[in-house]
């Protein structure tokens, strides 16, 4: 069993045993499969040697943990054959990780399965970047939750773009809070800008 990060294509082939009535004997084709992460769904794509006539359907699975699998479609050869092969999207997969396999049903007794592909979702990190309270009246808490520690450079500007006051602090923890001092800064409408190593992050408050 093989299990995948969520980028790019990977190809896959697998042997599997194909019966060619009009030859009368058994034959070796490979279908190569291939899985893409598109966003938030799966994409299968897949080839075979099999012609338009072939009555023979694919059947796509799904599992969690790879051993219990449960049917997601059920494909036709000629229906959905075409010059770029066959495409089945799953536009739901699970949230974590999700295991595939294609079944042919070269012969309605006797199916023959690829391999079992995985598609692992990586877990997105917390971000968050907040002022309270907004409206400011005296001092304002920037509350930042992002794994990026080191020198924090926050700068306040009016709404012509105008630098009106910076902040600098050192962050020693995924999650910080931070008083800003705004109590001499006139009433109205800024932008404050916070900066670090990768952090890049904007955030419209009101004095009042």
């Amino acid at each position: 069993m093989k299990r995948y990060p969520l980028a790019g294509y990977l190809s896959l082939c697998v042997l599997a045993l194909c019966v060619f009535s009009a030859m009368g004997q058994d034959s070796t084709a490979t279908i190569p499969l291939q899985l893409k992460i598109v966003n938030t769904s799966v994409q299968l794509r897949w080839n075979t040697l099999a012609t338009e006539e072939d009555s023979a359907n694919f059947i796509i699975e799904r599992s969690r943990d790879a051993k219990s699998f449960e049917v997601l479609s059920q494909l036709k050869l000629s229906r959905l054959k075409n010059d770029s092969g066959f495409l089945f999207i799953d536009n739901f997969p699970f949230a974590d990780s999700a295991f595939y396999r294609v079944s042919w049903l070269s012969r309605p007794d006797k199916p023959v399965y690829s391999e079992i592909i995985g598609a692992l979702f990586p877990v997105q990190p917390r971000i968050e970047f907040n002022i309270m309270p907004n409206p400011v009246f005296n001092n304002a808490t920037l509350i930042i939750y992002h794994e990026e520690l080191g020198d924090i450079s926050c700068t306040l500007y009016d709404m012509t773009g105008k630098s009106i006051r910076s902040y600098q602090f050192k962050k020693t923890t995924a999650y910080i809070q931070h008083i800003l001092d705004m109590y001499t800064v006139p009433k109205g409408s800024y932008i404050l800008n916070i900066r670090g190593t990768t952090i890049n992050e904007s955030k419209r408050l009101l004095k009042q």
